[in-house]
């Protein structure tokens, strides 16, 4: 958003903004509206050939504001400025490159560049002030006389001297009141130019370098980093390592650039080069592949089994492979995957700063099953059954599936399983853990996942507990019971629902005395009745419910003693 000041004063406006007081160029147009300054946001103000400020806010127009297009903040801007003085305002939309322009309360879009440099000139001749021939009249009866020689010498005399004189004067007032300031500005942006072609740099510069300066007072506080370029030309400089010096330079008037600090930076150059390198696969986890299967013949890699690496002659000569690993852990098929190629030196290090193109290739590795060899599970038999009170909660088995191998037209024949020899679990109780050897066919063998012969598997049978549920009735127990004061309870018996192993269940059948229902003495207060849920005692693992959650406790007076 561009304001050109017309014959009213935008005394109202410059102020709102940053002052930069400079030369009218492309290149501080571009730095002030580059989208990472703090000043793009808002509007540089230009009267004839300076830039006065910039980041300035304008007033929006009021206007309702119809038509094909979308109006956007800078526009309603550039319309409501244009109303309030007889500027002209550019707007170049920051979405679509599309330039407008407002005059007098109008927007008019879609200007192209001979356009904008018809209204331009239109606009500056309507503004310029041309100065009347009536002024010159005063002078026309006016006589040139011819001064003698020794006059124009003393003359031009006393004008050296008054010249002089008025520097030294205009000086002196300007150094007291606007004192030069000699100082540094730090973050200026360091750019490289004049890089010859088909070269890179082997080591990245500073980003930033810092710039020495002077500069009247008044004009600092405008100044920053942008204000500002430091420059680095390669042009002369050779291959290999070299010094190349900084310039440093600046758009802003008043402002004299000392140098940069630093005023070098070492510079290594190096040709780009390409090489053809063939790809190595290198393929994993083949001690984790099933015994019946196999990996067979080499890995096919597409689109191609070479590729191109390219970069820094130095770099690129220090490529001793380029390669990528697979999986082939729990194979049953070909592994067929897209991977990122990666490019390493002798000592199996990464290096990063060379492209391999194609940078991703199709690696297949072929997995087939082998013919006299087949995965099969285990089944484990079992016979005989543990006590009536205990039943089979769980069966194990490690390892759970094998590998058989044999003659190929047995190994073709055979089923999915193979089972074990028969486990008793008579009269078992509790964990049972047996090694079994497994049923196997004549010539047939059994391998583990490692491929080594297995004589035996480890069967776990868990043999647990039958649950079961039991009602019956125990009398209420007082318990601490001192005889300092009577008590009666109301019921004297409660029901209970026992719920645990069958075995104790039956075991509490025979000696009830195992399940108690009491209440502590201890916890009553004499002349009181409450509702009181007693405690019950079970053995262990065994679970107590009262039908009737509470007894009513009365107690009486305490006994003289």
């Amino acid at each position: 958003l561009i304001v050109l000041e017309g014959n009213v004063p935008l005394s109202d406006v410059i102020p709102s903004g940053v002052p930069v007081n400079g030369r009218v160029t492309s290149e501080l147009l571009q730095t002030i509206f580059f989208d990472k300054t703090p000043l793009h946001d808002g509007a540089a103000v230009i009267r004839n050939d300076r830039v006065l400020a910039a980041g300035c806010v304008l007033p929006l127009t009021e206007r309702e504001l119809r038509g094909p297009y979308r109006i956007g903040t800078r526009h309603r801007a550039a319309i409501g400025m244009s109303e309030m003085s007889d500027a002209l305002c550019v707007v170049v939309s920051e979405e679509t490159g599309q330039i407008s322009v407002a005059t007098d309360g109008r927007l008019e879009r879609n200007l192209d560049r001979t356009s904008l440099h018809q209204r331009l000139s239109e606009f500056y001749a309507e503004t310029a002030e041309v100065p009347s021939v009536s002024r010159w009249r005063p002078w026309a009866n006016w006589q040139f006389k011819m001064p003698t020689g020794r006059q124009l010498l003393t003359n031009l005399g006393y004008l050296l001297l008054s010249f002089l004189l008025a520097l030294v004067a205009t000086m002196a007032v300007r150094q007291q009141n606007n004192p030069l300031v000699s100082t540094t500005m730090n973050g200026v942006t360091l750019r490289v130019v004049d890089l010859p072609e088909e070269t890179t740099l082997l080591t990245p510069l500073p980003n930033t370098v810092a710039v020495d300066f002077q500069t009247p007072a008044s004009i600092l506080p405008s100044l920053g980093p942008a204000s500002f370029q430091a420059i680095v030309s390669l042009a002369q400089v050779q291959e290999g390592e070299s010094r190349a010096p900084v310039e440093a330079q600046t758009t802003a008037d008043n402002v004299l650039v000392l140098g940069a600090s630093p005023a070098e930076v070492d510079v290594s150059i190096a040709p780009i080069i390409s090489r053809t390198i063939s790809v190595t696969v290198a393929v994993q986890d083949r001690d984790q592949l099933s015994s019946a299967y196999e990996v067979r013949g080499g890995t096919r890699i597409e689109p191609s089994e070479e590729v191109l690496v390219t970069g820094p002659q130095p770099l690129v000569e220090e490529v001793t492979l380029v390669g990528t690993e697979i999986s082939v852990a729990g194979a049953t098929t070909t592994v067929i995957e897209n991977l990122p190629l990666t490019a390493f030196n002798n000592d199996g290090e990464i290096i990063s700063d060379v492209t391999i193109d194609p940078q991703i290739v199709q690696v297949s590795v072929f997995v087939r099953r082998r013919l006299n060899a087949k995965d099969v599970g285990v089944n484990v038999v079992t016979v005989g059954s543990p006590p009536e009170e205990y039943w089979l909660s769980g069966l194990t088995v490690i390892p759970a599936s094998v590998t058989i191998e044999g003659d190929p037209s047995t190994i073709v024949e055979a089923p999915s399983f193979v089972n074990t020899l028969d486990v008793d679990l008579s009269e078992a109780i509790g964990d049972l853990v047996v090694d079994v050897p497994l049923d196997l066919p004549e010539g047939i063998q059994a391998l583990d996942s490692s491929g080594n012969p297995l004589g035996t598997v480890e069967v776990t049978a868990q043999i647990s507990p039958r649950s079961s549920d039991r009602l019956t009735g125990r009398p209420v127990e007082l318990i601490n019971d001192r005889g300092t004061f009577a008590v009666t309870m109301e019921p004297e018996a409660v029901q209970l629902l026992l719920s645990g192993p069958l075995a104790t269940l039956n075991e509490i059948e025979l000696s009830p005395e195992m399940v108690r229902v009491v209440i502590d003495a201890l916890e009553l207060e004499p002349n009181t009745s409450a509702e009181i849920v007693p405690e019950v005692i079970t053995p262990e693992g065994v679970r107590a419910r009262l039908i009737e959650s509470s007894v009513l406790v009365t107690t009486g007076n305490p006994e003289t003693q």
